[in-house]
């Protein structure tokens, strides 16, 4: 919070008991002045407010008014996300310290729905910085499997977010076939999401079921001449979570890739799950997405 403000990338709020956190800041010798602290142990008008908030919200859910309070009380998730939506905070940052089924359910308790109670559907981003350039991946964390409309969906996410971060989005849809060289269920699904997107976004550039070697090839990719991409794919989309996820492990601990995110896709708010043990970095360059984002 003190590298954001000093930046000035954002103006912090923390969550958290104040006694604590001035206790703590003054053990690590750390400034907190002019920075906001949400005490949810303070009853002011601001708790009121959220608490009655939460309430209507879960009213029908076998949630009384005291119950409502004790879990902005008690659960910092639930309050960070409802600070979100109550229009007291941009964005949110939350998970350092906690396994991120844990930090995103509750965070879709409050804000994975619209007015009218529709869900979204979420995905998870990674921004990977190499040697020779920056690469968008997804989904690496929240999606088991996919449908080609959930697959379509997420490439026009991702592109959204390229672009909100000055990136020209070039988006290859990855499997294990080349253009219907192998058939199988799975890269018809991934042939399917392309025909989607192709039929429904003419001004985004993708293309696919292509291979990973194929999409960030050169050499390969022109073997393709009819390939709507025409230079190498900077938008890696993964045909299921459990592909995406090991790739971004396999280019951080093998390729020396800085791995930026997750970034939470789906949400009309910035609220991202932070990495378990994040580092200062890491949590600063979340900061400043999340920031950039929500201009």
């Amino acid at each position: 919070a003190i590298t954001m403000r000093e930046l000035g990338i954002a103006q912090p709020m923390l969550i958290g008991r104040e006694d604590v956190l001035h206790r703590l800041s003054a053990e690590m010798d750390l400034q907190l002045e002019g920075i906001e602290i949400m005490d949810p142990t303070r009853i002011d008008a601001r708790m009121d407010s959220l608490t009655d908030a939460y309430y209507f919200d879960r009213k029908r859910h076998g949630v009384l008014r005291e119950d409502a309070a004790n879990t902005l009380r008690h659960d910092i998730n639930v309050l960070g996300a409802m600070l979100v939506r109550q229009g007291f905070a941009d964005g949110m940052l939350s998970g350092r310290t906690a396994h991120y089924p844990n930090v995103l359910r509750p965070v879709l308790k409050v804000l994975g729905h619209d007015q009218q109670g529709q869900h979204y559907h979420v995905y998870g981003l990674y921004i990977m910085i190499m040697e020779h350039g920056a690469y968008l991946l997804a989904d690496c964390t929240v999606n088991v499997d996919m449908s080609a409309e959930e697959l379509a969906r997420l490439a026009v996410l991702a592109h959204e977010t390229a672009l909100s971060l000055g990136i020209e989005p070039r988006i290859g849809m990855l499997s294990f076939s080349n253009f219907g060289s192998a058939e199988h269920a799975e890269t018809r699904k991934v042939a399917e999401a392309v025909r989607l997107l192709h039929e429904r976004h003419a001004d985004i550039v993708v293309d696919g079921e292509m291979q990973a070697d194929t999409a960030v090839n050169a050499d390969i990719l022109r073997q393709y001449p009819f390939s709507h991409l025409k230079e190498p794919a900077n938008v890696l989309i993964f045909p299921t979570m459990q592909a995406g996820n090991i790739a971004y492990k396999l280019l951080k601990e093998l390729g020396g890739g800085q791995a930026i995110g997750p970034i939470l896709l789906g949400l009309p708010q910035q609220v991202h799950v932070l990495q378990t043990g994040a580092s200062v970095d890491d949590i600063v360059n979340m900061a400043a997405i999340a920031s950039a984002r929500a201009q």
